[in-house]
This record gives structure tokens, sequence and C-alpha cells, in this order.
């Protein structure tokens, strides 16, 4: 009985939302509906051409994790955040995400003061897998939330780059932590928007599955789209990095 009682209690839906409660990022739901992004052969359809930050702060529980922050990407950048865990790479993509917002400073996202969360797609640490649907059902749940901005030739676009097809009827709770993350990363290319903000993308990747997210990001580069991530793992010598542990201070004063 406790069991059906916690089942019932995580698949309760959310009045506002029309969503599942086990998911939270599906709270963004309803803003992520007009047919914008690149289509199934990465032609931009509804691009972002530029993002600007202007002196940006955060604070944190009266801590300043970074400020006088500034930076601009272009149509086609790939911006890596490096620096210490700490130094605000996190905060730094959900601010660009509209999840949070700067304490000081501005930004501009294609010259509007705020995100446009149907341009956007955001993958953090956590996987926004539904264990009791299989790989195959949590991708069509994503695609049907969202409207007609995929379509189901993407979807099997994305279960072929990241290696699901075998586990596509495959309950998303036997999934490994690699296999989960690969789940969650398909998203991108099963709904598709001009800027990824991804939050360490490769945990629990292998080498293969690492291979499959770059060029997932490549070929998103290349179509016009825009990539913000933050990374432990080594960058290219000419690879465009944005070093956090440069903004970083302890403690707000006043």
């Amino acid at each position: 009985m406790r069991s059906f009682l916690r089942w019932w209690e995580m698949n309760q839906i959310n009045i506002k939302t029309k969503a599942p409660l086990y998911w939270p990022f599906f709270v963004f739901e309803k803003k992520f509906r007009k047919n914008v992004g690149i289509s199934f052969n990465r032609t931009l359809i509804g691009c972002m051409n530029n993002i600007f930050g202007t002196r940006l702060q955060c604070i944190r529980s009266n801590r300043i994790v970074f400020e006088d922050l500034s930076f601009h990407i272009e149509s086609g950048d790939v911006l890596h955040l490096t620096g210490p865990n700490g130094s605000g790479k996190s905060s730094l993509l959900r601010i660009l995400a509209g999840f949070l917002r700067p304490s000081a400073g501005k930004l501009s996202w294609d010259g509007a003061s705020e995100p446009i969360h149907e341009k956007i797609q955001y993958i953090g640490h956590q996987n926004a897998v539904k264990g009791a649907l299989s790989v195959l059902e949590n991708l069509s749940f994503w695609l049907q939330i969202n409207g007609d901005r995929g379509d189901q030739k993407a979807l099997a676009c994305a279960l072929q780059t990241f290696g699901l097809e075998k586990l596509a009827n495959l309950p998303a709770q036997f999934l490994s932590a690699g296999q989960a993350r690969r789940l969650t990363l398909a998203r991108l290319l099963v709904v598709p928007a001009p800027l990824w903000i991804l939050d360490e993308p490769a945990t629990s990747l292998d080498t293969a599955s690492e291979g499959a997210l770059q060029s997932a990001i490549n070929g998103h580069s290349e179509a016009g789209g825009m990539v913000v991530m933050a990374t432990h793992t080594p960058v290219e010598a000419d690879a465009k990095v944005l070093n956090m542990s440069t903004f970083g201070k302890t403690r707000a004063t006043g």
C-alpha cells in the first residue's frame, strides 16, 4: 500500500503545468511551445544571434559567487565555463536559463532583457528521467509536451546519435548512470532550440558517448546554434573559455 501511495504521489498532475511533479524541469513546459529552433536537417528556423552579459554579479547566502563578469557569444559559438567547484559555473548557467536573476549587471538575449525560454534547452546535473517509462516513452513524452517543436524523425535521430536504439523499450529505472545521462542528452535533438545550456553534460559518460555528445555540439554550432557549458574536462587550445575563478570573491558587504 505504501508503494502504491508513493507511486500515486509522484505521478500527480500539477494543475498549472499539466506535467508530473516528478519532472521538476517541466515547470517551464508551457513556455516551450512556439515553433522555433532548428529543424531535423539542422537548418536554423528561429535562431538566437547573440547573448551579452555586462558586469554581472551573483550573491548566494551573503557570499559573492562572482562579480564584474562580462562576456558575449554569437551564433555558432561554444563557450566553455571552467573553474573549481563553487566558482559559479552552475549559477551563471541558471541565470542564462532564466532560473535565477543576477544580483547586479545586465543580460541581453538577442536584444531582449528577459530570456526567451522557447529558444533554450537546459540540461542540469539532474537527469529528468521517469523510471516507470521506457527510454522511447520518456523521449516521446518530452516531444509531446513541447507541441510542434520536434517530430518523430528527430526522435529516431536522437536514439541513434546517443546509442539508445537497443534500449528503446527498456524501462528507464533499469538504466545505468551513463545510459540515463545519454537519455537526458537525447532531449537536445528531440526538441531543438538555438541555445543549449549544459551543466557538466559529460558526467557518467564513457569515451564513445563523450564523442557522440561532442558530435552533437559540433553539429549544433555548425548550424548556427550556441552552446554554453560548464566543464571540468580539458578543452582544446582554440576553444572559447570563460574562467569563472577570475571573478570570485568571498563575502558581500553592507
